[in-house]
């Protein structure tokens, strides 16, 4: 049985990691900001420190279809495997790659290049519907629609939001299991991004997350 708490806790999420961004970088009241330690500017790594990994562009074909759909891909922390549609429903995988990522996989599909006003009306449901394709059972939590700030921090239009879990086709060696599946409009085109994670964050669709962000 899918946990529809998962749903319930999105706003909340939202919030709270709004609010704590701003106030990292807002004064304590009656004070000002310390200015940063002139030893935490001028130490040098330590020659023990790991290199960064080395930053994948992301694929032209790739680039120039994700901005025909609004979006601009992240290639730092992803690396970029296209797909056969025909075989898995989407057109690239998105493997992270740092600690932010953790063992999470992102499947894109790029979906409708122009929704018409009746299926503008039925995103929720084009949604569950594309999360239940996904399962063994066809089981999913009820859709739920980003606020705005979420949406405006991805900068896009719109983003509809559904919980599953994944079958073993999916689900893959890892066995994720607190996977969803994001419907992401921008314009009129929709974009399905499924997030395949173990993890509750996951409901975030930040850029970190799903690799994109709305195209400037």
């Amino acid at each position: 049985m899918i946990d529809e708490r998962i749903a319930r806790v999105v706003v909340v999420h939202a919030l709270i990691a709004t609010s704590a961004c701003t106030n990292a970088s807002t004064p304590a009241a009656g004070g000002a900001a310390s200015p940063p330690s002139p030893h935490a500017v001028a130490a040098s790594p330590s020659a023990s420190s790991p290199s960064p990994a080395p930053v994948a562009p992301v694929p032209e074909t790739l680039a120039f279809v994700a901005g025909q759909f609004g979006l601009t891909m992240q290639s730092e922390g992803f690396t970029w495997k296209v797909l056969r549609r025909n075989v898995t429903r989407f057109d690239w995988s998105g493997r992270a790659h740092d600690k932010a990522g953790g063992e999470r996989e992102v499947l894109y599909s790029f979906f409708i290049d122009k929704l018409d006003d009746a299926s503008f009306a039925h995103v929720p449901e084009i949604a569950t519907s594309a999360a239940a394709n996904l399962t063994t059972d066809g089981e999913t939590c009820k859709p739920v629609e980003q606020p705005s700030r979420i949406v405006q921090e991805l900068g896009v239009d719109r983003i509809v939001t559904v919980c599953f879990e994944p079958s073993p086709f999916y689900g893959g060696k890892e066995q994720h299991r607190n996977s969803v599946l994001h419907a992401i409009v921008r314009g009129r085109a929709l974009t399905v991004v499924a997030v395949l994670g173990n993890e509750s964050a996951a409901i975030l669709p930040l850029p970190l997350v799903v690799g994109a962000r709305g195209a400037r």
